[in-house]
């Protein structure tokens, strides 16, 4: 981030240097790579972590919904556990990911360390305890139609790997001391504190890629004429808002919409004056006016909360209730994300505006249709037909009247 902070400072916006650019560039890029490499490595760590409550996220989450299929795992597990369990995973999820599900279910089933022990004596045909000492290493085999899913598939997703809705897994416990089931040896999982994402995520290191990207699309270019956006550092930009999806939501702006009331202050919150803040809190507006059906979920299918709903409803209202409505039309009303005259009008203040109308619309219907027009959102591929029928009903055409009658009457 120094190496970042040092490129940054030296650019400039009448005389940009190709080379400072060259070197954010290389910096980006490593610094993405390395997340993204971290997080499918030790993809087993995150996902038991998030199992324990202590969850390290992507905002990312927030952005896509259906960027892969629903699976049904079904899991026979061998030994004295003798009923099968069902995970509802995602085509995305990598095997290692499974795997984290399934040892944290049969550990929890399992319960206590002697009675693994004495049920790990049974399978493998003598006494063995895990964690013990000079004890065989052990781990959870699992195979499905005729292929055990060694640890080298780890980092391969369900999908990859040829997962069908459904598709029953028989779970046992093996040694890893059988030659071809070992991977590489990885360096121990550093603990949540020192993971990268959460180290970006402290104030300093994420208020400078803020700024950094704010840099970069501001730029001008030096050998065209005066007035004209950088191509170069507009891609950057994009580059740095890449990184920024890969960190988890940054929780202060997360609870301060989460707890959000009339005293809240909407101006820091939702600051139109810099376009790349305001449509990361739009993300997380969006994610929290969803149904709890259209939010990403892995886990045991049994898992799931009758109340999420509820919870979702309430928000709305909360929101709209503490002035949240009135807040983004003000903000479209304002013009601050249209062009106003201004040549470098940047693809940022676009896809804001975009966003925000989005959401107007969004939170501006009866909640009778709010469920039927979530699912239209976020499902990008919907018909021109199905949208032509929501736009015309009669709901739409009330909008205006019943949701701003203190800005229209």
């Amino acid at each position: 981030m120094s190496y970042l902070q040092e490129a940054t400072s030296n650019l400039d916006n009448l005389t940009g240097s190709e080379d400072q650019l060259l070197r954010i560039q290389r910096a980006l890029l490593l610094l993405k790579s390395h997340m993204e490499t971290f997080r499918k490595k030790y993809a087993y760590n995150f996902r038991r972590l998030a199992l324990e409550g202590k969850s390290v996220p992507s905002h990312a989450d927030l952005v896509s919904v259906r960027h892969s299929s629903p699976l049904r795992i079904v899991v026979q597990p061998g030994g004295s556990i003798g009923e099968k369990v069902t995970f509802d995973m995602s085509s995305s999820d990598l095997v290692s990911e499974l795997r984290a599900e399934i040892t944290s279910w049969w550990e929890e089933k399992v319960g206590s360390s002697l009675e693994v022990g004495s049920m790990l004596g049974s399978l493998l045909g003598g006494s063995s305890v895990i964690g013990g000492k000079g004890k065989a290493k052990l781990h959870l085999r699992l195979i499905s139609q005729g292929q055990e899913l060694h640890r080298d598939m780890d980092e391969r997703s369900l999908s990859d790997v040829g997962f069908k809705d459904m598709q029953l897994v028989f779970a046992n416990i093996g040694s890893t001391n059988r030659p071809g089931l070992e991977r590489a040896e990885l360096p121990p999982f550093p603990g949540r504190s020192q993971i990268p994402m959460l180290l970006l995520l402290e104030s300093k290191h994420f208020d400078q890629l803020f700024s950094l990207m704010s840099k970069l699309s501001s730029l001008t270019a030096t050998r065209k004429e005066a007035g004209v956006l950088d191509t170069r550092a507009q891609i950057l930009s994009r580059r740095v808002w890449e990184i920024i999806l890969l960190l988890p939501t940054n929780p202060n702006i997360m609870r301060g919409l989460q707890e959000i009331d009339p005293s809240s202050g909407f101006e820091s919150l939702l600051d139109p004056n810099s376009a790349q803040k305001l449509l990361y809190s739009f993300y997380i507006i969006d994610w929290l006016g969803r149904p709890a059906r259209l939010r990403r979920f892995s886990g045991l299918a049994e898992a799931s909360s009758p109340h999420t709903g509820q919870v979702q409803s309430g928000w709305i209202k909360q929101f709209i209730s503490a002035g949240g409505l009135k807040h983004l039309f003000s903000v479209f009303l304002s013009g601050v994300l249209g062009r106003r005259g201004d040549s470098c009008w940047s693809e940022w203040s676009l896809d804001c505006l975009g966003f925000l109308l989005r959401l107007l619309v969004q939170f501006g219907v009866d909640q009778v249709d709010a469920d039927t027009l979530a699912d239209q959102l976020v499902e990008s591929t919907a018909s021109t037909k199905k949208r032509n029928k929501w736009i015309f009903s009669r709901h739409t055409r009330l909008i205006r009247a019943k949701l701003f009658p203190s800005i229209f009457n």
